[in-house]
């Protein structure tokens, strides 16, 4: 199937202009990824306080943020070594 020069240098220009975007996200989380767990640990349990979710949910996003939580400090950890 033939596509044209045009359409080719259009895809590859949106691949790269993505993958672009992802670094800076990517940089802009670097450091921040356990302060952000933190953060909606914080607001799960705030939510599970004030009646808004039930245990059984709670019980399951706190593992959720733990598992979590556990994985950003154990590659914290890594960095360092």
């Amino acid at each position: 199937m033939w596509i044209p020069d045009f359409v080719k240098r259009m895809i590859l220009n949106s691949i790269i202009e993505r993958i672009k975007e992802e670094k800076n996200v990517i940089e802009f989380l670097q450091g921040k990824k356990t302060y952000i767990i933190m953060c909606v640990g914080i607001i799960v349990n705030g939510m599970f306080a004030m009646d808004v979710i039930d245990q059984k949910t709670l019980l399951m996003l706190d593992g959720i943020v733990v598992a979590l939580g556990l994985g950003s400090l154990r590659a914290g950890i890594s960095k360092i070594e």
